[in-house]
């Protein structure tokens, strides 16, 4: 009998390494396992779709995604157990009763019968498509519900409109029920969908790349080879936003090169098509992977926490949260303010995604890692973002810039057309309390006006505290594939007396890390207590005149990467290119 080939597509970590388990242990088939979760997902059974796949296994929105632009290949789903469900809807209860579990049907029956048999009061929603998600929690949020429980799109949705999410986990049942299942539909069904024939070469003689697709997402022809997957599905998911809107203007990072994409609409016959328009900006190392970055609307900022900060109940970050709805709405310039880990960097994504130029790209320019020839590129140069118009451009770490460029920058904001054409947002880092208020600063404060922001550290909000622990436990058990449900009285007490000179950043690493080491349902106040005496004796003691050379090499070159951590806010990639080292020897010397 043949031994099938199946393509598993865990959304999250811990079911990734479940379903390793599992092809460790079977003999009747082979797991090619690929972690995604929706165009991820069907990333992965696109670049596996002529490797003789015979059936893939995936759950909720990702298999409904690929179900939709896959129909050749049988597509399972991974149904949580009436148990997974409870699990989650425990935690849910702890963090609020005003809650609601949102979903595709795998999710959403188990719930129904929950809520049947238990006689809970929790809401219960079905989504058929990703399409519906927004609306129905919109919805929600009105009604007053305040906690999610779902699947992956539902919860990541809920988070971007200012809710509170989590992810309900499946089990190793869960899972092996799926694989029988596929292996059952294989044997059964083979469904064979034919392939669309490109439209000839018309526009073969043309010097740009040109890409069209159907207004149902298909491609209909293209004269770029060699495109990447990732802007091929890039192309695909914003097909109807052209078709809605007219027109679509996104920068990619590819490499030392940018690519840019120009979206319309034509009309042909009665249809509608996305025609797009690639050329290449320029060939420049400036536009790397961390100095120069652009993401869409619906993309997840690179190397940032899965958590909305700016999540909770408190009277400060709820006034944050609505002055950044207000700015949203507008076009003015914005600065942002707060301490490490507060959240700068998602607040800066929320004005853009919520804002009218969320159809175009989210740049987002790193001003500590810019040299000299980096900003020559940015003010001088005609491929420079800052010449294009209609983006949202992000500059972070703006107390970084030297005193030369800040007068360059500062003289190029009032002499050209950036803030007119452009969306700009400015983000700085407080120390002790207050941000270095330079030329530059007094000048976007003084004289441009830009709309200020203030993002509140931990230490004046520790109400919300537990709702960012409920987060944070069920982001580490997505991670880890553990089932840790909350924190004693006396632990929660515990970490709302602390400080966090690293805000949420630092108290995220501590869940994180309690969660890995619980030896029950609940973390003890015993068990968060070690941690901090731990993270105390550790810290080492930062002499007021630099650091204390009197002590062996290895203690120093220890305290001065710790130091350059914590001000990479705990950020990996940025401390490594700021030490000139690799990753791998950065975290050898975190060890």
């Amino acid at each position: 009998m043949k031994k099938l080939r199946l393509l598993c597509i865990p959304p999250y970590e811990g079911m990734y390494n479940l379903m390793t388990n599992i092809a460790a242990q079977r003999s009747d088939v082979e797991l090619i396992i690929h972690m995604g979760n929706l165009e991820d997902g069907l990333r992965a059974v696109l670049e596996n779709r002529d490797n003789n796949i015979d059936a893939v296994i995936s759950r909720g929105g990702t298999a409904e995604t690929i179900r939709a632009h896959c129909s050749d290949i049988p597509a399972c789903d991974i149904i949580p157990s009436v148990y997974d469900v409870l699990r989650t809807i425990r935690l849910a209860q702890s963090m609020s009763d005003k809650l609601a579990v949102v979903g595709f049907p795998s999710i959403t029956k188990p719930a129904d019968m929950l809520r049947d048999i238990m006689q809970y009061d929790f809401k219960v929603r079905t989504i058929r498509s990703g399409a519906e998600c927004e609306a129905c929690l919109r919805q929600l949020r009105d009604e007053g519900i305040q906690v999610i429980a779902g699947d992956m799109i539902s919860v990541t949705c809920a988070q971007k409109l200012g809710m509170n999410g989590l992810l309900i986990l499946s089990g190793i049942e869960s899972v092996e029920a799926a694989i029988d299942s596929a292996v059952e539909i294989y044997r059964h069904d083979a469904a064979v969908r034919k392939r669309a024939d490109l439209f000839s070469d018309l526009l073969f003689f043309l010097d740009a790349d040109i890409v069209i697709y159907t207004s149902g997402g298909q491609q209909y022809y293209s004269t770029a080879s060699d495109l990447p997957q990732e802007i091929q599905l890039l192309l695909r998911q914003k097909v109807s936003n052209v078709i809605a809107q007219g027109s679509l203007k996104l920068i990619r990072n590819l490499g030392s090169t940018m690519l840019s994409i120009k979206g319309r609409l034509l009309q042909s016959d009665g249809e509608d098509y996305c025609v797009y328009i690639l050329s290449q900006m320029a060939n420049t190392a400036v536009f790397d992977k961390y100095t120069i970055r652009c993401f869409s609307a619906d993309e997840d900022l690179q190397d940032s926490k899965p958590i909305e900060f700016y999540l909770g109940s408190s009277e400060e970050i709820s006034a944050a949260h609505a002055a950044c709805q207000r700015y949203a709405a507008m076009n003015a310039p914005v600065l942002i303010e707060g301490e490490r880990g507060t959240g700068k960097d998602r607040f800066a994504h929320y004005l853009y995604s919520h804002s009218k130029f969320k159809q175009n790209s989210f740049v987002v320019i790193d001003a500590s890692l810019l040299d000299k020839k980096g900003w020559d590129f940015l003010l001088k140069s005609d491929s420079s973002p800052l010449t294009d118009s209609g983006l949202t451009i992000s500059f972070i770490r703006m107390q970084a810039i030297p005193p030369e460029q800040q007068k360059e920058f500062r003289l190029y904001l009032k002499n050209s057309r950036v803030m007119q054409t452009n969306r700009l947002i400015f983000s700085y880092t407080e120390e002790n309390g207050t941000v270095p208020q330079d030329e530059l600063y007094l000048y976007l404060t003084e004289t441009v006006h830009c709309l200020q922001l203030r993002l509140p550290p931990l230490s004046q909000r520790p109400e919300d505290i537990p709702t960012l622990v409920g987060l944070y436990i069920n982001a580490a058990n997505v991670r880890n594939g553990t089932r840790v449900i909350g924190l004693t009285h006396g632990a929660m007490l515990t970490l709302q007396n602390r400080v966090w000179p690293r805000n949420a950043d630092q108290l995220y690493q501590a869940i994180g890390e309690l969660v890995i080491n619980a030896k029950s349902s609940y973390i003890s106040e015993e068990q968060v207590l070690a941690l901090l005496n731990r993270e105390k004796r550790q810290t080492p003691a930062a002499p007021e005149s630099g650091l204390d050379l009197n002590r062996p090499l290895e203690e120093i070159i220890h305290e001065v990467v710790m130091r350059v951590y914590e001000e990479e806010n705990m950020n990996q990639t940025h401390t490594a290119k700021r030490l000139g080292i690799s990753r791998s020897t950065l975290w050898r010397m975190l060890k």
